[in-house]
């Protein structure tokens, strides 16, 4: 079912090369998060993502946009995009694909738009992910500060979302 008690249910994805974060939320409730890896050969067949959409059942898909240049030139990422929403919207699922830069933007009304200082206001909102927030002052990162930065990303997404629908801003990509 895609309502719990009224509410409803989106999924965010944040795609990468090697990961995929991703939140299942109810409106500002957080369901599930987590990160998903691809295997390095994966099958044509294979969508990563879709398995998510099949599973969640959600009734909104919120994506980050490939506006950079290094993700808007990669084929397998808009390829791997591209197959996520045609299958949403076969399944009538809402597609709302944003800005990852805006979002972060959104998301901090006051201090610098980082990717740290929205993981910082995404802990304070879930205190549940504070174990996976990278130590403060690190000037570079672990690969695990890398891998659970796209679990943040797609709950970046999520939020600056929930931000729009609330300020009535948000258009609806696909049916």
């Amino acid at each position: 079912m895609s309502f719990l008690h009224g509410r409803t249910r989106m999924l965010a994805l944040d795609l990468g090369i090697k990961e995929m974060g991703y939140a299942l939320l109810d409106d500002e409730i957080l369901i599930r998060y987590g990160v998903k890896n691809f295997k390095k050969k994966v099958k044509k067949e294979t969508v990563p993502g879709v398995d998510l959409i099949r599973t969640y059942k959600p009734r909104v898909l919120i994506l980050g946009k490939l506006s950079h240049s290094y993700r808007k030139g990669n084929p397998m990422l808009k390829r791997g995009t591209n197959k996520i929403k045609r299958f949403a919207i076969k399944q009538r699922i809402r597609v709302h694909e944003i800005e990852p830069a805006s979002a972060i933007k959104s998301l901090m009304k006051d201090g610098k738009p980082t990717k740290f200082n929205a993981a910082a206001h995404i802990t304070a909102l879930y205190p549940e992910l504070t174990a996976y927030l990278p130590q403060k002052g690190r000037i570079l990162w672990t690969s695990k500060d890398l891998y659970w930065m796209n679990m943040f990303d797609a709950l970046t997404l999520a939020l600056a979302y929930l931000r729009k629908r609330k300020r009535g801003e948000h258009t609806t990509m696909h049916l």
